[in-house]
């Protein structure tokens, strides 16, 4: 073997070891928002409960079940980085084609929901806008709120003290 294919399964076995870190990264981080974002979660339930269901996109479950998707990102990033890694460590030619073919089909998914984002931005964010205005205007009552919107009200004061943001309505 000569000295490029080192240095190609050299890098490769580095790179797949800083993949699987960043993916132990990103589990953690998924992991974090999981037990610690109950206040947030609240909230943003709320307010994308006033959308309509006939979005194109439905943010409710998309909150809902953010951390876990973002745990399962992680996990696989991991998952690729095995095959890139034993590939390169046994240099077995059909682990890298494996690896090679789901690192080509990865790209392919991010660029096509990059797109998808960039086509209904506009869209996207005037609906979030309208949810978001609509549910504080209705709902929220101040700050020491008693009653049935208690939860939702402290969970507004909380954001707003947490990002330190303004209320303007």
């Amino acid at each position: 073997m000569d000295a490029t294919q080192n240095r190609c399964i050299k890098f490769l076995i580095i790179f797949n070891i800083v993949l699987s870190v960043f993916g132990a990264v990103i589990v953690a981080i998924g992991v974090w928002l999981k037990l610690t974002t109950s206040q947030v979660i609240t909230t943003l339930s709320y307010v994308t409960s006033q959308l309509s269901t006939k979005d194109l996109f439905d943010i409710p479950i998309f909150l809902k079940y953010a951390s876990t998707i973002i745990i399962s990102a992680g996990l696989y990033a991991i998952f690729i980085s095995l095959f890139g890694f034993c590939g390169a460590m046994m240099r077995m030619k059909y682990l890298l084609y494996v690896y090679a073919l789901i690192l080509f089909a990865s790209l392919l998914l991010q660029v096509g929901l990059g797109i998808l984002g960039l086509v209904h931005k506009d869209k996207i964010v005037a609906r979030a806008r309208h949810a978001i205005f609509q549910s504080l205007r209705e709902t929220y009552r101040g700050p020491g709120a008693t009653g049935e919107h208690k939860d939702y009200s402290s969970s507004v004061d909380f954001l707003q003290v947490a990002l330190q943001l303004p209320l303007e309505l």
